[in-house]
């Protein structure tokens, strides 16, 4: 994830300031997927988990997933 006006101004260079990775190896064993959010720069760990919480709700809120597409 990186900022809008960074990516506008460089789409390939611009700097992310969270990476989220999902690890899916157990999805079909266990029925459930890891998520894991590392901070890089200029977002607090309080932040982070916001923006990732904000993420997720917008991806798995049927309401909220309509705003997405």
């Amino acid at each position: 994830m990186t900022f809008l006006g960074d990516f506008q101004a460089n789409p390939t260079g611009a700097s992310p300031y969270m990476v989220l990775t999902c690890f899916d190896e157990l999805l079909t064993t266990k029925g459930i997927m890891l998520l894991r959010g590392d901070l890089i720069s200029h977002l607090s760990e309080d932040e982070g988990f916001v923006l990732m919480n904000q993420l997720l709700d917008g991806y798995l809120n049927d309401g909220l997933y309509e705003q997405i597409k």
